[in-house]
């Protein structure tokens, strides 16, 4: 049977719900109708597309008073709200208050509708009740720290790691800019955090550190298509290799720039 299968008659019962903000606990009189044993639903409200849900409610008819518990499809099955009820001893106030104890005593998570349905039924256990969720979040606060310290020692590390790659590209670059050799223009990039980085190509690393300007449509090709050249010992570039892209024959330009590049990393 669905919940929305019940045609008992709707009463009014006075329970506690959140306010507004959902940090409050307060009372009110809302209709509901019986499903089973101390257990009541709510008038349906429609969420769109045909469909519609309903609050459940634990009410104790002793004391006057119940607890919002949680809002279910009008389509859900008795049994699954039955199982929930059970999980959360809300069959009577004696197997909530035990339950509730059992929470104290482990030092678990306590809801504020808890506490103020502690405070109309067992309110000995109120104090009890803050204690618990003090240390709760208290476990919550640590366990958070540990996982943040982790998580900065993880990303420093994979930062170190890249920056370190990064650095070996630039001092084997460098080397062959000094010495002579077949300087590759590969791509590399250089952290500030795992998801804070800036990208190079060997080429715009050295033009960038050493404020040497080129035009974009050239820098765009040195990024793009350069792939290799071949610098003598004296520093003049020799051979030069590129991907062709389209009908592209390469840069005219391009070589008075990286002339002035290896004149400015030799000088310093």
């Amino acid at each position: 049977m669905m919940l929305k299968e019940i045609t008992a008659p709707f009463e009014n019962h006075r329970v506690i719900t959140y306010n507004c903000r959902g940090d409050k606990a307060v009372y009110h009189n809302i209709p509901m109708k019986p499903a089973f044993g101390n257990i009541y639903i709510g008038e349906s409200e429609p969420t769109g597309y045909g469909r519609s849900n309903c609050v459940a409610y634990a009410y104790f008819q002793d004391k006057n008073i119940g607890i919002t518990m949680h809002q279910y499809s009008d389509d859900t099955e008795i049994d699954n709200v039955k199982r929930d009820a059970d999980a959360y001893c809300l069959g009577s106030i004696s197997d909530f208050i035990e339950r509730i104890r059992r929470i104290i005593e482990a030092g678990s998570w306590v809801t504020l509708l808890e506490v103020e349905l502690l405070i109309n039924v067992a309110p000995e256990l109120v104090d009890g009740a803050y204690e618990a969720r003090r240390k709760h979040r208290e476990r919550l606060d640590e366990q958070n720290r540990i996982r943040k310290q982790k998580e900065t020692e993880e990303e420093e590390k994979y930062v170190k790691e890249q920056n370190e790659k990064a650095e070996a590209e630039i001092n084997k670059a460098l080397d062959i800019i000094m010495n002579g050799g077949l300087l590759i223009n590969k791509e590399f990039s250089i952290y500030e955090g795992r998801y804070d980085r800036k990208d190079y190509c060997v080429i715009t690393y050295f033009l960038d550190k050493y404020g040497i300007s080129m035009p974009i449509r050239t820098r765009a090709w040195v990024i793009n298509s350069l792939a290799t050249i071949t610098i003598g010992e004296d520093g003049a570039i020799g051979k030069y290799q590129y991907y062709k892209q389209g009908r592209s024959k390469g840069s005219t330009t391009v070589w008075k720039y990286l002339e002035e590049m290896i004149k400015a990393v030799r000088a310093a």
